[in-house]
């Protein structure tokens, strides 16, 4: 067992994960004392010992880069923005007198190949109001909306688009 776990960790910890880890930490405790450097360092080496299975590996394997966390900082920033406009088109319905809903379910294909970025793309639509991925099997979404309006626009949402910018660019 201990030479499994020897080989194991040689060919797959992750310093540059363990590093960054620590750094959080002693920048949440704002205390270098050996008790909570300690603490700290065992945190750390038990949070990346318990991912190293979680790890992907392979051909759909996103590279990080200075350009892949740029992406994915310009994605997060439309998202929120997305998310502000989808409330205010549900604040609006759900404020009406005659509540002008006409529920819908859509079924489309997010022409996503890394499966990171698939889920990243269904939660993006849970997270926007008036709308729910009910299910995600083989890149293809079933999603739920408020309005027959919404649900036309979901399958060509500008955002899906986004997200194949930032595979494209974690390919590299």
């Amino acid at each position: 067992m201990r030479r499994y776990v020897s080989r194991f960790m040689k060919e797959n910890w992750s310093w540059p994960r363990f590093m960054l880890l620590v750094v959080f930490w002693l920048f949440l405790t704002y205390s270098v004392e050996p008790q909570q450097l300690f603490i700290g360092l065992i945190c750390a080496a038990l949070v990346v010992f318990i991912s190293l299975p979680f790890q992907e590996y392979g051909k759909d394997r996103l590279v990080f880069s200075a350009g892949l966390f740029y992406f994915a900082l310009l994605y997060a920033l439309h998202l929120v923005k997305e998310i502000i406009k989808a409330n205010i088109e549900v604040a609006k319905i759900v404020l009406s007198p005659r509540m002008a809903i006409s529920p819908t379910v859509v079924k489309f294909n997010g022409d996503l190949h890394t499966p990171i970025l698939q889920v990243l793309l269904a939660n993006s639509i849970t997270l926007t109001p008036g709308t729910l991925t009910v299910s995600l099997e083989d890149d293809v979404y079933l999603v739920h909306c408020l309005t027959e309006e919404g649900a036309e626009d979901v399958p060509k949402w500008y955002m899906k688009e986004k997200l194949k910018e930032l595979e494209k660019e974690g390919a590299k």
